[in-house]
């Protein structure tokens, strides 16, 4: 049903907010008849997702927060995600949070292989990189004006002032709670 309607409506924006029976084949019929003037796809929580399910050149915002195969394939390091956004040249925002250990500091390195130095706004939160990556995506997005960390716990605060050391002009969000020396649960805020 849905492919019969896209088919006669040229896309600009789309959001799927967690639909969890969505899956990437189901989407892969909808994207072959009006993809080319998509900007803003937003999908959280998408079940599956094909490597074919992001051609769309003109895609500004994609949101694939909580995606149940994208977070798998980069946990067991499946080789199709490497590179996976370097499909779209022109992605400004990108959102991929609450994967909590799938996608660690590694994870992270081969997914965003490749994406547009253009990216301005980055949400990795509830994530498990570390420090390296956070100097890394500062360091190598030169545009980039606000990444959002909070909640991923193995971010140092060493690690946040290291980070805007490197550059400034970006935003870092960082919201997380960690134990004290006593064992008492701390509220760590920066921004």
């Amino acid at each position: 049903m849905l492919v019969g309607f896209f088919s006669h409506v040229q896309l600009v924006e789309l959001e799927f907010g967690l639909c969890p029976a969505l899956d990437g084949n189901n989407l892969q019929a909808l994207f072959t008849k009006s993809h080319a003037s998509l900007e803003n796809l937003r999908m959280p929580a998408l079940q599956l997702l094909s490597s074919d399910a992001t051609p769309c050149a003109r895609l500004r915002v994609l949101d694939l927060s909580q995606c149940q195969q994208l977070g798998a394939a980069v946990a067991t390091r499946n080789p199709e995600v490497a590179g996976l956004f370097a499909k779209l040249p022109n992605l400004r925002v990108l959102c991929l949070n609450q994967f909590g250990d799938l996608l660690d500091s590694d994870g992270a390195k081969l997914l965003l292989r490749g994406v547009s130095i253009d990216l301005r706004h980055l949400e990795l939160r509830g994530c498990a990189i570390a420090d390296d990556v956070l100097l890394a995506l500062v360091t190598n997005l030169p545009r980039l004006r606000m990444l959002d960390v909070s909640g991923c716990t193995r971010i140092t605060p060493a690690g946040l002032d290291q980070a805007r050391r490197v550059r400034t002009g970006v935003q870092v969000r960082f919201q997380t709670t960690r134990k004290d020396e006593s064992g008492a649960k701390k509220r760590i805020l920066a921004a």
